[in-house]
């Protein structure tokens, strides 16, 4: 009974004192104080993975991108869906020459 006592004060323990850590470092605070505490963690435990969190676009670019290319996308689409009639009898012709072809061969 005691070793299991034992066993959860110290789980509960590192549990909180990783909290208190992290509060203390400001992972939890603005996400300019997450930035800051994200680039003390690298630089503290890799240092050369700060060039490559440099490298990481800025939200807003994403933002921006992912709207182009979503519309990009849309419009592509709709487009396709709105030739399909005259897609389908394009087809429809093609395929009715080479069954003719076909019987013509024979």
């Amino acid at each position: 009974m005691a070793v299991s006592t034992l066993k959860l004060v110290t789980k509960v323990g590192l549990a909180g004192g990783a909290v208190y850590w992290t509060v203390q470092q400001g992972l939890w605070g603005t996400a300019e104080e997450g930035a800051v505490a994200g680039r003390k963690f690298a630089s503290a435990v890799i240092p050369s993975t700060v060039e490559y969190l440099d490298k990481i676009p800025a939200a807003a670019k994403v933002n921006e991108a992912a709207i182009k290319n979503w519309n990009a996308g849309l419009k592509t689409t709709f487009t396709a869906i709105s030739k399909v009639p005259e897609t389908a009898t394009e087809y429809a012709g093609k395929a009715k020459n080479a069954v003719s072809n076909l019987s013509k061969n024979d």
